[in-house]
């Protein structure tokens, strides 16, 4: 699907004694001495009624909840209002915490529930405008049919509330109750919209990059930068889609005679028709942003300077997902009935996002008792807590799944402002302005001016620091006078008003292709790749389809910082002035291929260009590297080779595939390493004989990581700019300039300032191909590690490679102890789940109380079983497949599924973690579909009833 660690976290700064307040008040509901007034029946005062019966005022008829053993719920219904407003009350009853809290983020408005701490949070959210592009949705962009199910599920979240408060709706509740008397208000239809506003921002595509790049150009040449982002390897990873074509308008896809029936599946897409953008090659290259016009060092300097501003903002934003980073995306893959054993496809879906507590996934079921044109739905699957719908999972006739696009759907622009206004095409334009209130709980409320161009909001407003952002950016001579210094302003495809709810629903309720396609065109943002199967014909039929609004730039690749005033810069294609987007017919797409499977895994989709079988569309220049996606190519194919055939439980065993691409590279190498040291030699042994898989009881796993980790930091990490360095990693550097040198007595010592999820070098598959191709050249200067930043210094890859491991052999000591057969590397790479918000930050008291943890967990970056790690950082888990599936469209009750956590929000809740075990281990739930297999499994039953 992705920043900090869990999410949604708040601030530190400025709420402190607040947390303490929040702590004391947790303390009394654990009856930690205080009484017996806060006993554990106050503790479960807020667990949901599972059995017997309820009313619910706007129920037209009776809903049945029938809870498995695992507390995953499946409503049965006789209309669709009913359907949705009892999944608006049972999400309530397990996650109101969870949603609560997602609403006021989404809105900027986390200062009226934590204090003064979140105002800047808020101001920056609000300038962003989620809310507002949500209520336009609602108003004046989605179907009359989604409003209504909007309402319905509205209104079955305010009968769960009804009479509610404080520790009746949870712990965390309560505490805000007692410390602050804070009542929740109603639930919107525009609540739930606004959600996947946070989705699109957590996985927005390659603006991290952006600025990244931005601020080494203060420090590397472009050459060297481009080294360091390197072209897609087409040669070695296959993209999604091979072979397909655009003429006339239309995407086809190769070999499409002879297929099912597609069909259009839809109109013609927003845009103005075939113009191509494909000049920007689809790998890396000398960014032609702002940037690229520059020749002055300071010009050079002044962007660095404002970018870092921009990325400290930025990393202040709560990440619903994840780290927004190269291990963010997802595995899909999808195999055709010709290759199953049971004769109908199998399709596995693992996203990959931040591990937190509850999970961002709720399991459900949602059932007509018969269906009709008044009652539609008969899916179950993977939902979010706050909005109607089932997101990914099944219904009767297809099955779905996601990954992240990571298409290139934002970009900076450098804005000249006036006091009346700012610069377009040598005129004069008015801004753009609303004022905005932001109330603060214990506090005086807050207000701002959000100033917006044609390109968006201006986001430098929201930061003293962003204010500067220009004032020595580099541009071209044609550029306008600077002044004081260019504002920033964000154009983001999320900020326009779209249509994906109505994709939501169109999606539980496909019955084939056509309908899957015409869904999908609905998706707009965020843009995720769409993995299809059904179970029509002799052997089903597998697809594929890249939806989402993905814009066509003029001038410009995306990759650097643009300039606003010139129109040449802008999205083009559109209508009086709206950006135009890539035109849906011509999105790519596939169904049945020859090879009979599709995998989606963050990969290219397709490779751009203006060559024969090119795509002349750029989707983005900074696709993942294609590390899993081929790790999953190279199974399957394994697979049907060795015994023709794929089993549900062969899906099951390479989810969990913990092969590592960078040690089968690097193995042989460092096991070539002339080592004298006893110790390091001893570890070094530990690699003899390894296979590269990165078991949890994996002493070998332990070592190489911890080699590899020291390999990019002697490398790559010390060359950094101090923002991409992580917090508090120091080194000397020459005062007048940026890079480490070797004579102390001109140096001063910097500090890196970069969090610990987005610091870099993070190690992800970039890292891979990066060093895959230096290590050809055994004296590239990046194997040159000064002995003024380490001793005795390096000058090749074979003399960097030895101090790594030496390094890695004493880093495991201080880590592990000195006895190497009681290394592991679940030991080093455990996962932790924190309770949002409250359980996130504070002393070791609250974290004991709300999370949970740890488990030593095997996987790591870029593998297949994607338990990521942040190599600048250490070892623990950052991400994690936050759910996994595997549906059989041959029997939908012999699919399988389980989740990261469990289905309760509450943290004394049975079901709070007991899906968290099984998930480490690998192990999949049943997952009962038909009415028959729902009854067996059913060991509670709640009927809601009409009524007040």
């Amino acid at each position: 699907m992705p920043a900090n660690e869990n999410a949604p976290s708040v601030k530190k700064k400025g709420r402190r004694a607040r947390l303490i307040v929040l702590v004391l008040v947790l303390a009394l509901f654990a009856g930690l001495g205080y009484g017996a007034y806060w006993s554990a029946d106050n503790v479960r005062a807020s667990f949901p009624q599972t059995t017997g019966s309820l009313k619910v005022p706007s129920l037209a008829g009776t809903v049945d909840v029938k809870r498995d053993s695992h507390g995953i719920p499946q409503l049965y219904a006789d209309s669709d209002e009913d359907l949705f407003r009892a999944q608006g009350f049972v999400h309530a009853q397990d996650r109101f915490w969870e949603m609560d809290v997602r609403r006021h983020m989404t809105s900027g408005r986390l200062s009226e529930m934590f204090g003064s701490g979140q105002v800047e949070t808020d101001a920056f959210l609000r300038t962003l405008g989620w809310r507002q592009v949500a209520q336009a949705e609602y108003d004046t962009k989605l179907s009359p049919e989604t409003k209504k199910y909007l309402q319905a599920y509205a209104e079955g979240v305010n009968a769960y509330l009804k009479g509610k408060s404080g520790k009746d709706l949870s712990v965390e509740h309560a505490a805000l109750k007692i410390s602050d008397d804070y009542q929740p208000e109603q639930w919107s239809p525009v609540d739930s919209v606004a959600w996947l506003k946070a989705m699109a921002w957590d996985l927005r595509g390659n603006m991290q990059d952006e600025i990244d790049r931005a601020l080494m150009s203060g420090t590397l040449t472009p050459a060297q930068i481009d080294e360091l982002y390197p072209p897609y390897p087409f040669d070695r990873k296959k993209p999604i889609v091979e072979g397909g074509k655009t003429d006339g308008g239309k995407y086809t896809p190769q070999g499409a005679a002879g297929s099912a029936s597609t069909g259009s599946g839809a109109g013609s897409g927003s845009g103005s028709g075939t113009g191509s953008q494909a000049s920007a090659s689809s790998g890396s290259g000398t960014a032609t942003g702002l940037a690229g016009n520059a020749t002055a060092q300071g010009a050079t300097v002044g962007l660095r300077t404002q970018m870092s501003a921009l990325a400290n903002t930025l990393d202040e934003i709560p990440a619903i997902l994840g780290p927004n980073g190269s291990g963010i995306g997802s595995n899909s893959w999808v195999v055709s009935g010709k290759y199953t054993t049971t004769g109908k496809p199998l399709l596995a879906n693992d996203p990959h996002l931040a591990p937190q507590l509850p999970s961002v996934w709720y399991q459900m079921g949602l059932h007509c008792r018969a269906a009709s044109a008044a009652c539609q739905y008969d899916v179950a699957g993977y939902t979010f807590s706050g909005m109607p719908g089932v997101v990914i999972g099944h219904n009767a006739d297809i099955a779905w799944g996601m990954t992240n696009l990571g298409a290139d759907v934002t970009d900076l622009y450098l804005e000249q402002v006036k006091p009346d206004g700012y610069i377009y095409d040598n005129k004069t334009v008015p801004f753009t302005i609303r004022e905005e209130e932001i109330k603060v709980a214990g506090g005086k409320s807050k207000k701002i001016t959000v100033r917006s161009t044609n390109n968006g909001p201006l986001i430098s407003d929201r930061s003293d620091e962003i204010a500067t952002v220009g004032a020595r950016a580099p541009v071209a001579s044609s550029a306008p006078d600077r002044g004081n210094g260019y504002a920033v302003a964000l154009r983001w495809t999320a900020l326009d008003p779209g249509k994906s709810m109505d994709a939501v629903f169109k999606l539980d309720r496909a019955k084939d292709f056509n309908s899957f396609r015409a869904a999908a065109r609905d998706f707009e943002v965020p843009s995720q790749n769409l993995i299809y199967a059904d179970n029509k014909g002799p052997s089903g039929n597998i697809g594929y389809q890249a939806p989402g609004r993905i814009p066509i730039r003029g001038a410009g690749d995306g990759r650097m910082p643009a300039p606003g005033w010139d129109s040449k810069y802008a999205w083009k294609g559109g209508k009086d002035g709206n950006a135009g987007y890539i035109p849906q017919d011509e999105m790519p797409y596939d169904l049945n291929p020859a090879r009979g499977y599709i995998v989606t895994a963050n990969q290219a989709v397709t490779e751009s260009g203006t060559g024969t079988g090119k795509y002349p569309y750029v989707l983005t220049t900074d696709w993942g590297y294609g590390a899993r996606s081929q790790r999953i190519n190279d199974l399957i194919e394994a697979k049907i080779k060795d015994s023709g055939k794929i089993s549900t439980d062969d899906m099951r065993t390479m989810q969990m595939d913990n092969s590592s691409e960078i040690a089968a590279l690097l193995t042989p190498m460092l096991a070539k390493i002339q080592v004298s040291d006893p110790d390091v030699r001893a570890a070094q042994k530990l690699l003899d004989g390894w296979n590269y898989t990165q078991e949890p009881d994996s002493a070998a796993a332990a070592y190489f990581n911890a080699v590899w980790r020291n390999i990019l930091k002697l490398s790559f990490g010390d060359k950094m700019p101090k923002e991409l360095r992580i917090e508090g990693s120091c080194i000397n550097v020459r005062e007048e300039a940026t890079g480490p040198v070797d004579d102390l007595t001109t140096t001063v010592r910097e500090c890196g300032t970069r969090g610990s999820d987005s610091a870099q070098p993070d190690g992800g598959d970039r890292w891979f191909e990066v060093v895959r191709r230096l290590v050809k050249d055994e004296k590239s200067p990046w194997w040159h590690s000064p002995s003024a930043l380490h001793k005795p210094e390096t000058n090749t890859r074979d003399e960097l490679f030895a101090r790594a491991m030496k390094d890695a052999r004493w880093e495991l000591t201080a880590k592990l102890g000195k006895d190497q057969s009681t290394w592991s590397w679940g030991r080093l790479h455990q996962l932790m789940l924190k309770n949002q918000t409250i359980g996130t930050e504070g002393p070791g008291f609250m974290q004991w109380l709300l999370n949970r943890g740890p488990w030593n967990v095997g996987g790591g970056e870029a593998t297949v079983n994607a338990t990521g790690w942040n190599a600048s950082s250490g070892y623990r888990v950052t991400w994690v497949p936050s759910m996994r599936m595997v549906v059989n469209l041959n029997d939908l009750d012999k699919s399988r599924w389980i989740n990261l956590t469990g289905a309760s929000g509450h943290a004394y809740h049975s079901h709070y973690t007991d899906q968290t075990s099984l998930w480490a281990k690998g192990e999949l739930l049943e997952w009962p579909f038909g009415k028959e297999a729902v009854d067996k499994a059913t060991v509670n039953t709640l009927t809601l009833k009409p009524g007040s």
